[in-house]
């Protein structure tokens, strides 16, 4: 996988080289299991470390975190900043197979946007494919958050 291949070039520690290939593993073939701490997948774990390595995302989100938005019925959020108001949510290949899961995480969405939380999903494929986009995205939507907390337009 180019993604691989990539970290070495960029000279990537064993360990996250190793953590990766999990990852890819587990979206090529559909086999996941839980990750040895409270991510749901690995390739949520694998997002998790590389959140905390980045300068802009360190420290900004909990992980797998509960919140009862406005009273309503209480989600579990894969990465959450209650400070910026946003949720990120990793959502793997089988999970748009089931309609009512699908009806689920709409209905999630909308609780948290009600909320004032902004929604970010991304597909666990891309946490390894697209890694680079996701962080980009995800400093472009803190950096939005932080100017409309400041009262300025994001």
């Amino acid at each position: 996988m180019e993604t691989l291949r990539k970290l070495e070039r960029a000279g990537a520690s064993e360990a996250q080289r190793v953590s990766a290939a999990e990852v890819a593993l587990e979206v090529l073939t559909g086999a996941g299991e839980s990750a040895p701490d409270r991510s749901r997948s690995k390739a949520e774990a694998y997002l998790r470390d590389r959140l905390e390595e980045h300068a802009r995302t360190a420290g900004v989100f909990e992980h797998n975190v509960r919140l009862n938005p406005e009273d309503k019925r209480s989600w579990e959020v894969d990465f959450l900043s209650r400070q910026l108001r946003l949720a990120v949510e990793v959502d793997g290949y089988f999970h748009f197979q089931d309609p009512e899961r699908f009806r689920r995480d709409r209905r999630k969405d909308l609780d948290l946007q009600r909320a004032g939380y902004w929604v970010y999903r991304l597909l666990a494929t891309d946490v390894l494919s697209q890694l680079e986009h996701i962080l980009h995205t995800l400093d472009t939507l803190i950096a939005a958050r932080k100017r409309e907390l400041a009262g300025r337009e994001p």
